[in-house]
């Protein structure tokens, strides 16, 4: 209920499946958020490289078809919106679907090819999303688009597992600096069954901008039963040129630096799976 005032705002659908793949319809995860399992070996946490680009971490649609297939360590699936969201941010959000003129207006799709194998993986995706009359980040008109393609690989060497990858980002809804870059890189190691230490590192640029940003983030956690673990995780941000990313992908480090500035955060708590 805490997210963006309406019930399940993440994720809620309905489908089938079987050996032939799943298809499911509703409010999805697309396949921007998908494509970085393995690879951003931090995963979900206060502070990682995807605070540069906040929408990864919340890539979902409205009004959605997803169809899935795994097979021989790969991994294809494909997603297609009639109406991204009618609801508040992430960025570019707020666009319900077509209008009487407008048949493309807040369409979405986006497409991932994945495999995993036991040395590691490699995935790439691509995702495009449609404005629409109303709709926020200045993608007022179907013409305009925001695409993002990615590439990305992660490696396993014994206790660690080190991982990377690169976002081509085209936004039309930019006046200045439409065409950014997102690099990261991740490595994960396990000191002993259950003490694990990440270390992540990330950088977006805007091309022909001073705009540019760069995260460092760390994690370490304790496993203290197979349900429960504790953890100390901190983050830093460096900013420079109009840019003013956040350090952290969450409410708990507060206000936005300055333009031009950097933001510092710091945690520790403990999770417990029911």
């Amino acid at each position: 209920m805490n997210q963006a005032g309406r019930l399940f705002e993440r994720q809620a659908f309905v489908g089938v499946s079987g050996d032939w793949g799943s298809l499911t319809f509703g409010r999805q995860y697309t396949m921007s958020y998908l494509v970085f399992a393995g690879a951003d070996v931090m995963g979900p946490n206060a502070y990682t490289w995807a605070a540069i680009d906040p929408y990864l971490a919340q890539a979902r649609v409205d009004n959605s078809v997803v169809y899935r297939v795994r097979f021989n360590g790969f991994d294809f699936g494909a997603t297609y919106s009639f109406g991204r969201d009618s609801a508040a941010p992430p960025a570019g959000a707020n666009c319900g679907g077509r209008g009487p003129d407008d048949a493309n207006a807040c369409r979405d799709y986006s497409a991932m090819l994945r495999y995993d194998g036991g040395w590691g993986g490699l995935s790439t995706s691509y995702e495009r999303i449609y404005g629409g009359p109303g709709a926020a980040a200045g993608l007022t008109s179907s013409k305009l688009h925001d695409s993002r393609a990615t590439f990305n690989a992660y490696l396993k060497v014994g206790f660690a597992t080190i991982g990377g990858g690169f976002v081509r980002r085209i936004n039309d809804g930019r006046q200045t600096g439409r065409q950014s870059d997102e690099t990261y890189v991740s490595i994960s190691y396990w000191f002993t069954p259950a003490l694990t230490f990440v270390v992540q590192g990330g950088q977006l640029a805007y091309k022909d901008t001073d705009d540019t940003s760069r995260v460092l983030a760390l994690r370490l956690s304790y496993l203290l039963s197979k349900r429960t673990l504790v953890y100390a995780t901190g983050g830093h941000v460096w900013n420079e040129g109009k840019a003013s990313v956040t350090v952290s992908g969450t409410s708990v480090t507060g206000a936005d630096p300055a333009p031009g500035q950097g933001q510092s955060g710091f945690l520790v708590g403990i999770r417990h799976n029911f």
